[in-house]
Order: structure tokens, then C-alpha cells, then sequence
């Protein structure tokens, strides 16, 4: 795929100048995917995304144990309290309209200016909005007058983070609707690696909570920079529409719907342990939940990146879809089922039968099944209260979607 850097001399020999160049760059980005080859282009994503997977699930496990270690539940409950709804409104920002851009099949070049207009107009807005209810996360998450200041100006900091969020929604797009594996290859190793750094290194000379604040930063501006390079994609060269915006926004609709359920669902969550509890479990529950979902996230980035276009794409032949789709989707049944579904249980169940000296020397099946374990477990603390905590969790989370996914269903079948 081209970059910015990758535009030709032109007939006369002379290297065209900077606007000539980013114009070329711009029609290759908005270009038609080639779809030559598509079964082996989806092989290759799959394993290009799988790859980089890895490595990026590996980064943030090692980051995540460091950060554990260098800095306290309470520093990681104060960080997650304050981003609360920031998390929340960068889904929001997007409105689905990314997704809209990668299925799209005439007029792209005009429509991806009308999405970055769209979403950065709606960035901007939504960060003065984070701003300004900052004082409503710190009164939702009460922590006591010093910690409570400390999440409303985390949260308040943190709002810069919606509009360069919103800068990386047409290039990321424009990316993945040509199989330019450049953005699973290296942009988003290369985020999560600076996130991981820069964080550990400011967590280690003692900023406590900020550390994720500025290692936040810092792994947006690099996901800024190398999307834009690598899509080599600049806007300005087609005029925005406001009738494509709205026909957009009709696809776009039901996977905002989708988001936003999603997002109320985990922020409800969290919102409930920072005000039921305190900072310390806000802390180990995020923990937990980073370790948890890293197979799932693992199988559903490998999927969606390589998929969804192609799919888009196919959506006009049935045929072709059919011969073309069934054997990635078996391949990734069957990765799901390992990953997300047999591992982590079989994982956890080794650990629980593991002595004291197992733990510390490793390997992954225990040399003893030391049943004493879930004994000493309920005899040691509240497990009972524990358990009754998950499953009103889990109902609550359960109505939740619920409550939100059947107008989203409705939305759906009717747009």
C-alpha cells in the first residue's frame, strides 16, 4: 500500500511538490481495495493481525504486571475513575461513521472528508463536554476531598484525548478498507509499546495515577502520526457532504447503538465499585478485567480488521462470499474457542490446584493437585460475599444490555 513517500516522479523528471504529492497520496488512499487474490489476502491479514496480536497482548500483559507492581490499586482506581466517561464519549465521537467509511463503495474520497469533519467537529465538542462535567465523575466517584480532586482533574486532563482519537477515525479507516496491514503490523504495537514505556518509566519515578495519564498521551500522538503517514491520506481535496453525512449516519446508527450499550455496560460496572467501594478495588478490578479480556480482545482484532471489509466488499456476490468466507470463519471459530473459552478456564484451574514453591517456579501444570487451596480460600475471606457481588453484577450488566440492545435490534432491522 502507498504512503505519503511512496508518490512517483513526474514526466518531466522534477519531484512534484507537497500539495501534488499529498493530492496522489489522497486518490491512492480513497482508491478501490484490490481484490485479486482475496482468500490469500485474508490469510495474510489473519496472520499479519495474529502476529501483531501477540506481540501487543504480550507488551500489555508485562505492562500491566509492571504497573501492578510499581504502582498501587489505589493509583489505578484514581486513573480509571477519572477516564470514566472520557472512555465513554470517544465511542460516541466515532457514531459508527468509521465503519460506514470502510463499507463504502462509490464517492470516497468525498466521504472521507465528511467523516473526519463529522468526527472532529464532534471530538472538540465532546472534550469541552468532558471538561466541564468533570466535577459530576469526581461526585460520582466520592473518594474523600484529595482523592476526589485528583480524579476530577485526571478527568478533566484526560479530555484532550477525544479529539486525537477523532484524528485517527478516516485514516484507520481508509487503512483497513484497503488490507493495508501496515496499521496491525506496526501502528498498533508501536502504541501500545509507547503506552507501556512511557507510563512504566513515569510510574517509576513516582507520578502515581498520571503515569497512565502521560503514557495515554503519548500513545495517541503516536497512533495520530503513523495512521496518517501510512494511509498517506489528507483531507481537503473534496468537499464535504452533508446528504452523504446523513446517509452515513443511517448505516453508522445501529453500531453506535451497539457501542454505546457496550460502554454504558462497563462504565456502569466500574461506576458502581468507585461508588459502592473505593479506589483500592476500582483498582484490582481493573486489573483483573486488562488480564481477562486479552483472549477475547485477541480473537475479536484478529477478525473484525481482516473481515469486515472483505465481507463488505463480497456483500453484492453471494457466491463468492460463501466460497471466500466459510474457511477464515472456521479458523477463527476455532481460535475463539481456545482463546476466549478453554484457555483462560484451563489456566485458571491449574493455578488454583498449585502450591505456594509451583507458583514461584512456574510451568503451567501444578507437580501436586493441592486441593486445600478452596478451602483455606473460604475459610480466609468473605467468598461467599464475593460470589453475591459478581452475580448482582452480572444481572444488573445483564438488564443493562438488555434494556439498551433491544431498541438497538429494532434500529437495526429497520435501517
Amino acid at each position: 500500500m502507498t504512503s505519503s513517500v511512496d508518490i512517483e516522479k513526474r514526466p518531466d523528471g522534477k519531484r512534484p511538490g507537497w500539495r501534488e504529492r499529498a493530492r496522489l497520496s489522497t486518490e491512492r488512499a480513497v482508491g478501490p481495495p484490490d481484490m485479486e487474490g482475496l482468500s490469500n489476502t485474508l490469510k495474510r491479514g489473519a496472520l499479519y493481525s495474529a502476529a501483531a496480536m501477540v506481540f501487543g497482548q504480550v507488551i500489555s500483559f508485562v505492562q500491566t504486571l509492571v504497573l501492578a507492581h510499581l504502582l498501587t490499586p489505589t493509583d489505578l482506581g484514581l486513573f480509571v475513575a477519572g477516564t470514566l466517561l472520557s472512555g465513554f464519549l470517544i465511542s460516541v465521537s466515532e457514531g459508527g461513521l468509521r465503519g460506514a467509511l470502510i463499507q463504502r463503495e462509490n464517492d470516497v474520497a468525498r466521504a472521507a472528508d465528511t467523516v473526519f469533519w463529522a468526527t472532529a467537529g464532534t471530538g472538540v465538542l465532546l472534550a469541552l463536554v468532558a471538561v466541564g462535567t468533570a466535577p459530576i465523575v469526581g461526585m460520582i466517584a466520592d473518594f474523600g476531598p484529595e482523592l476526589t480532586g485528583t480524579v476530577v482533574a485526571i478527568a478533566a486532563a484526560n479530555a484532550g484525548t477525544m479529539i486525537l482519537h477523532a484524528l485517527t477515525n478516516v485514516p484507520d479507516g481508509l487503512m483497513q478498507r484497503q488490507f493495508n496491514f501496515r496499521r496491525r503490523l506496526i501502528v498498533d504495537p508501536a502504541r501500545m509499546l509507547v503506552f507501556a514505556v512511557v507510563s512504566i518509566t513515569f510510574a517509576a519515578m513516582g507520578y502515581g495515577a498520571w503515569a497512565q495519564v502521560i503514557g495515554n498521551y503519548a500513545a495517541m500522538f503516536t497512533w495520530v502520526v503513523l495512521s496518517w503517514w501510512f494511509s498517506g491520506w489528507w483531507p481537503g481535496f473534496a468537499k464535504p457532504s452533508y446528504k452523504l453525512w446523513r446517509e452515513m449516519a443511517k448505516f453508522a446508527f445501529p453500531l453506535l447503538l451497539e457501542g454505546i450499550v457496550d460502554k454504558i455496560r462497563t462504565s456502569a460496572e466500574s461506576a458502581l465499585i468507585a461508588r459502592g467501594l473505593s479506589a483500592d478495588p476500582l483498582g484490582n478490578y481493573r486489573y483483573g478485567q486488562r488480564l481477562s479480556l486479552i483472549p477475547g480482545n485477541a480473537v475479536v482484532q484478529i477478525g473484525s480488521y481482516v473481515l469486515f471489509p472483505a465481507f463488505s466488499r463480497l456483500a453484492s456476490e453471494p457466491d463468492r462470499l460463501r466460497f471466500t468466507g466459510w474457511t477464515p470463519l472456521r479458523w477463527l471459530a476455532t481460535l475463539a474457542a481456545v482463546l476466549f473459552f478453554v484457555f483462560p478456564v484451563v489456566f485458571l484451574v491449574m493455578v488454583s490446584l498449585k502450591t505456594q514453591s509451583d507458583i514461584a517456579t512456574g510451568g503451567f501444570f501444578p507437580t501436586e493437585l493441592f486441593w486445600q487451596n478452596y478451602s483455606d480460600a473460604f475459610a480466609s475471606v468473605a467468598v461467599d460475599l464475593y460470589l453475591r457481588n459478581s452475580a448482582l453484577a452480572a444481572v444488573i450488566g445483564a438488564a443493562i444490555t438488555l434494556l439498551l440492545a433491544v431498541p438497538a435490534t429494532h434500529a437495526m432491522i429497520r435501517f
